[in-house]
């Protein structure tokens, strides 16, 4: 089985979580690659909160065209606990519904909230 762990993080957190979902996966045995959602425009805090408040709405991603989705099992999609949505992520899912994908593939997705604590 071979995994692809996309996510996308604005804060350093969500990565924090994904590295170590990857440790784990490959400790295991698991083969798995990573792949870091950036958008292609850098933008602060408030306008990305702004932007999450429109259900829906996608944000072109770098390299994104690189990735051949057809190799993997499956996917596990990492992301900030925004409002309704993601823009980054919601343009990496859209991506990834428009071709056609010969294996099974599934995502799953897990949201990092705070996770000062945990670190």
């Amino acid at each position: 089985m071979k995994i692809l762990l996309a996510y996308f993080s604005f804060t350093g957190n969500t990565e924090k979580v994904s590295k170590l979902i990857l440790k784990c996966l490959q400790e295991s045995g698991i083969n798995c690659d990573i792949f870091k959602i950036e958008p292609i425009l850098k933008l602060k805090y408030l306008p990305w909160l702004f932007l999450s408040f429109i259900p829906g709405l996608p944000f072109p991603v770098k390299n994104l065209k690189l990735l051949n989705l057809g190799n993997y099992d499956a996917i596990i999609l990492g992301s900030p606990k925004w409002s309704l949505s993601c823009p980054p992520v919601t343009y990496f899912i859209r991506f990834f519904k428009k071709r056609k994908i010969k294996s099974q593939v599934f995502i799953e997705n897990f949201f990092v909230y705070n996770i000062w604590w945990f670190w």
